[in-house]
């Protein structure tokens, strides 16, 4: 286990900023900003809806809102914008960076078992890591 607290301290610092970000704006900047040919990559079908509805009360129909789920590398599944940017919404990048986090922490997790003939000594209460060892967020 990562027992210095900072996978765990990440995962609470992208929240608070997810948190605190609210209403702040961020979908309306990112669809003032499109342009026409621009794709725009949203988390779920609802998200989607929402958005084509949105662009198209502001003239903007010609922008493309697609669903990809973060659970791979949008890379891999091929395919480049031949018309415009890509552009992905602030939950789909929230997401991508939760992936990211915990993946780092299980990966250390593997380094350490994988590199050791015992298994690491527990965790102390007075660590700071402690407080945090079990934290995950569930959304």
């Amino acid at each position: 286990m990562e027992d210095h607290g900072l996978g765990a301290a990440m995962t609470m610092a992208r929240i608070v900023f997810e948190q605190s970000s609210r209403r702040s704006g961020r979908t309306e900047g990112l669809l003032q900003r499109a342009r026409a040919g621009d794709v725009i990559v949203v988390i779920a079908p609802r998200e989607r809806m929402r958005l084509e509805r949105k662009l198209k009360e502001m003239g903007k129909a010609d922008i493309k809102v697609v669903v990809m789920t973060p659970d791979r590398n949008p890379m891999e599944r091929g395919g480049t914008n031949p018309k415009g940017a890509t552009l992905f919404d602030h939950t789909w990048i929230e997401a991508w960076w939760t992936r990211k986090i915990q993946a780092i922490r299980d990966e250390l997790e593997l380094i350490e078992k994988a590199m050791s003939t015992e298994p690491p000594p527990p965790i102390s209460e007075n660590d700071m890591a402690w407080r945090f060892s079990n934290f995950a967020y569930l959304p």
